[in-house]
């Protein structure tokens, strides 16, 4: 959807839903996919798998390969802080897609968010920036028309807003200080995985055709450039919606 109405309150349900956990003890929660959003595990399998070249394609993706491991530096940071304690563990849903909030169709309120067999520790900025990159896309991820891929600058501001709206006052100051990173930490990450399961011959992700993972990995590389190129405006509107609800 790219109705701004809507996209807020998916934000505002899935700041719901971690407020409503905020002291929930994170001890009684499986993984139930190890390393489900470890980014900077994802980029060593990555490497890795670039050196085996299993399905002899890495050849024909240079280009796509470079332009991620000229990123590597991020793919550890939300990693790091955790391990460090510098940001804290929290129950999070993994899969914060518009279509996994259930609607009230009189008031388009939210009623709940579901889907929850991937709710397990984690960090809320692998929530708010997967919620933000899938939320506010112009396209589809595997549009192969690169010149449509850009995040819609409008939804972006309305699932922060609705996202902030619930969870300001329950987030710390570092978590907030990376939380436009998030987004292009895990926009980097989807893109990352696709054209790692290309790599591999595309035994993960289901394809329609045999250069869908290619085409949805650079789908969400363009998505990582656009989002680079709007980092300031990025970090300027989490501060100010920030500072709005806490």
């Amino acid at each position: 959807t790219k109705d701004p109405k809507i996209v807020r309150t998916a934000g505002k349900a899935f700041g719901n839903f971690q407020k409503l956990l905020n002291n929930y003890s994170i001890e009684t929660l499986n993984e139930t996919i190890i390393d489900f959003h470890n980014t900077k595990n994802r980029l060593k399998t990555f490497e890795k798998d670039i050196k085996e070249d299993y399905a002899k394609r890495v050849q024909s993706v240079e280009k796509e390969i470079r332009f991620i491991l000229d990123r590597k530096d991020i793919c550890s940071i939300i990693v790091d802080k955790l391990d460090n304690k510098e940001i804290p563990y929290r129950v999070t849903h993994n899969d914060t897609k518009v279509n996994n909030v259930m609607f009230d169709s009189s008031s388009n309120d939210f009623i709940a968010v579901v889907d929850l067999d991937t709710v397990m520790p984690g960090s809320r900025l692998y929530d708010y920036g997967d919620g933000i990159r899938s939320a506010s896309a112009n396209v589809f991820e595997d549009e192969k028309d690169l010149n449509k891929v850009y995040m819609i600058n409008g939804l972006f501001e309305s699932y922060t807003d609705g996202y902030l709206s619930e969870l300001a006052p329950y987030m710390t100051n570092k978590e907030i200080n990376i939380m436009g990173q998030s987004i292009l930490i895990l926009t980097l990450e989807l893109g990352m995985r696709f054209l790692n399961d290309y790599i591999n011959g595309d035994k993960y992700f289901k394809c329609d055709y045999e250069t869908h993972n290619l085409d949805r990995a650079r789908n969400q590389l363009k998505l990582v450039e656009d989002i680079e190129s709007k980092m300031e405006y990025i970090n300027s509107y989490i501060n100010k919606s920030y500072k709005k609800y806490r």
